[in-house]
């Protein structure tokens, strides 16, 4: 029986299948039902006055629906059935009226009426960044919006007209620093206009350092700026500086552990040039270390207790011109680097002690300049003259120095030429020194009246070699360079060379800036294949006189790094530098204004100097060979040779550098000890003054 059931299951199953199936009907005699017609389908449309970008939702008889405005404010919803729906535009802190409309479909494509406002409701939003510096640090918004700011003098920064209901992240970035946390996240409430506070941001130097704070008092009635300066060691240069505030209240920053000792002077033209007849006073040594990370230190400046005596001024040369010369001097200086000297004073004559025939000249002691001199004019061609120089505290005159010469005026020593035209922004007027300065083959350079800008000169007679060139708008036409007088006489790198009895062509443009930067690298490496790099960072004087820098950021460097005025600090970067990598200087001027100024650096130079060797003998000959890989634009040379056991240090030339068809130069430092050992180097700098040094070892034979 259940047999039969089954295959009558089967067989009406075959049958309907045959049929068409399901008695639906279709063609044929057997039709059932028409087929059934989906429902019509509708849109919803219209315009909202917004920019591009608003969110039209649908709800209702068909649920999820929804479009974007385009850039016209238009928008469409299809697929929608009959029924009522309510349309509602919506963007991130906007506002529209009416919020939203009910719409009803009934077999037809609806139109909405236009939403207006889509006004944001906005809102400000600002924070403050606290630590080792604070100002120009560049805050990055993000996620809600984007933007960029910067943080002002006391840390703070903001962005305004933020629109409500949105979160943004705020990423502060300064390079040296590092900031806790790495960033800030905060939300606008929907719909709120109050303003928001970003919590702080907290920056400290990436490089651990310290400092010494203090306060200066005196006791002297004199008036100017106080100058601190610290020394590491007696008989050092000082390493690092900052000038006090009104209340003689002063902080140096990026200190390396170790022992200083502050030196305070009140230089009073406010110029903080280091002068013996300045009130002075100095503290004694005083540590810094992981223990004592800023110690605080007072100093007291006091009127020297007598009228200090002058300097005899040393290294007297004097270069012929046409109808003048050029003297170049060391500042007479005693300790602490102070210039024993408030005048000077050259003689010049036919006489081999320049005391007849000829005249004399006084100007005012210079400073700390790179490069000291004077240039005297009214004199005549071809005549063979002597020269000494003197200083003066007050009234009171040193003994004279050495005599230099013979120097015949107007004569030339080579055959080349360099020419070209110095260009200045604004109206130049007075004299115009160019000159081109070589250690070992003298300067050369031409004085003439300006008489347009650019102005062209041409200065003959060259020796071959190699040269930095220099430019100076002598305003006053007095031979100095004096204050906010445009020159390039501090400016590192320039370097040229001349030989065969060929023209070079140098242009100038000398800019009125406040004050220049650099940055150039030192790349060392020694016989085992070590390296290590430095940075030689700097701020020389422009049209102003600074009287404090502080280098406030820059990568792989401890920061802030308070520098004394015009001075070059050497800091180790403890990894390879990169080209374009820059630094930026806060520097404060005798005027009391203030600049920032970058510096970039523009290379690593990594030709060495190849086979290093020394004669026997307690003053040895020392020789090497050229740069590998060859340099293809102009280099020089500098020596430094120093020993652990008698504590020589001895530096060769004490100015630029020698020429680089220079292969060997005679030691004519301290007598060497025999049996003593002593390292040397040979440092090759670029045009850019980037170097590389390679060392070497010598044990002294008699």
């Amino acid at each position: 029986m259940k047999t039969i059931n089954f295959l009558f299951v089967i067989l009406f199953s075959l049958a309907v299948a045959a049929c068409g199936g399901g008695g639906s009907g279709g063609s044929g005699s057997g039709g059932g039902n028409a087929p059934s017609t989906p429902a019509p389908t509708y849109s919803i449309s219209g315009t909202v006055s917004d920019p591009i970008g608003v969110t039209i939702t649908v709800t209702g008889g068909t649920p999820n629906t929804g479009a974007i405005t385009d850039a016209s404010g238009k928008y469409t919803v299809t697929g929608l059935h009959d029924g009522t729906y309510t349309v509602t535009p919506s963007k991130a802190g906007s506002t529209f009226f009416p919020p939203n409309k009910v719409i009803v479909i009934s077999g037809a494509n609806m139109t909405v009426p236009n939403f207006t406002g889509g006004h944001a409701i906005l809102a400000n939003v600002s924070g403050t960044v606290r630590g080792t510096w604070v100002e120009g640090v560049t805050i990055t918004m993000s996620n809600g919006a984007i933007g960029t700011t910067a943080s002002d003098a006391a840390g703070n920064y903001g962005f305004t007209g933020l629109a409500s209901g949105v979160t943004y992240t705020f990423t502060p970035a300064l390079a040296g620093y590092t900031f806790t946390p790495v960033s800030r996240t905060v939300a606008i409430p929907q719909a709120s206009s109050a303003p928001v506070a970003v919590p702080i941001l907290s920056a400290a130097s990436t490089v651990a350092s310290y400092s010494i704070s203090g306060t200066v008092s005196k006791t002297t009635i004199k008036t100017g700026t106080i100058a601190i300066r610290l020394i590491p060691c007696p008989g050092c240069s000082s390493v690092l500086g900052t000038v006090a505030d009104s209340g003689g209240a002063y902080t140096v920053r990026g200190l390396q552990p170790g022992d200083y000792t502050v030196v305070a002077e009140m230089e009073v033209p406010g110029t903080v040039s280091p002068n013996a007849s300045n009130p002075f006073g100095i503290s004694g040594p005083v540590s810094v270390s992981v223990a004592n990370p800023n110690p605080a230190v007072n100093v007291t400046v006091a009127d020297p207790p007598a009228v200090p005596a002058p300097g005899t001024p040393g290294s007297l040369r004097v270069a012929p011109g046409n109808s003048s010369a050029l003297v170049m001097y060391s500042p007479a200086e005693g300790a602490y680097g102070r210039e024993h000297a408030t005048s000077y004073k050259i003689y010049w004559g036919t006489d081999v002690a320049a005391s007849t025939g000829g005249g004399s000249a006084t100007f005012a002691a210079q400073g700390d300049r790179t490069i000291n001199f004077h240039v005297l004019s009214g004199l005549n061609n071809g005549d063979v003259l002597y020269f000494r120089m003197s200083s003066f505290v007050g009234a009171t005159e040193s003994p004279p120095s050495a005599v230099a010469g013979p120097v015949t005026i107007g004569a030339t020593s080579g055959l080349n030429t360099v020419s070209g035209t110095v260009s200045s922004s604004g109206t130049a007027t007075g004299t115009l020194i160019v000159g081109l300065y070589s250690s070992t083959t003298g300067v050369y350079f031409t004085r003439i009246a300006i008489t347009a800008n650019p102005q062209s000169y041409s200065i003959a007679g060259i020796a071959d070699g190699g040269y930095f060139p220099f430019a100076v708008v002598d305003t006053n036409s007095n031979g100095a360079i004096d204050s906010g007088e445009i020159s390039s006489v501090n400016v590192i790198g320039g370097l040229i060379t001349v030989g065969g009895g060929t023209t070079t062509t140098r242009n100038f443009t000398l800019s009125p800036a406040s004050a220049t930067a650099s940055v150039s690298t030192e790349h060392y490496r020694d016989g085992t294949g070590w390296h290590s790099y430095r940075l030689m960072l700097g701020v020389n004087d422009g049209i102003k006189r600074a009287v404090a820098v502080t280098l406030v950021s820059g990568l792989n460097v401890a920061v802030p790094v308070d520098m004394s005025a015009n001075r070059v600090i050497s800091l180790d970067p403890n990894t390879r530098p990169n080209t374009g990598e820059s630094y930026m200087f806060r520097v404060t001027f005798a005027d009391g204004s203030t600049e920032n100024i970058a510096a970039s650096v523009s290379g690593v130079l990594d030709s060495f100097a190849t086979n290093l060797a020394a004669s026997a003998g307690t003053t040895p000959t020392l020789t090497w060979g050229a740069p590998s890989p060859l340099l293809s634009t102009p280099y020089i040379y500098r020596l430094v040779l120093w020993g652990d056991t008698d504590r020589i240090s001895w530096r060769y030339p004490q100015d630029f550098g020698l020429p680089s068809t220079t292969l060997s130069v005679p030691y004519n430092g301290a007598v060497l000890t025999s049996g003593y050992s002593y390292q040397w180097g040979v440092q090759v700098r670029d045009a850019s003054g980037n170097s590389a040094t390679s060392p070497s070892n010598f044990t002294v034979v008699p």
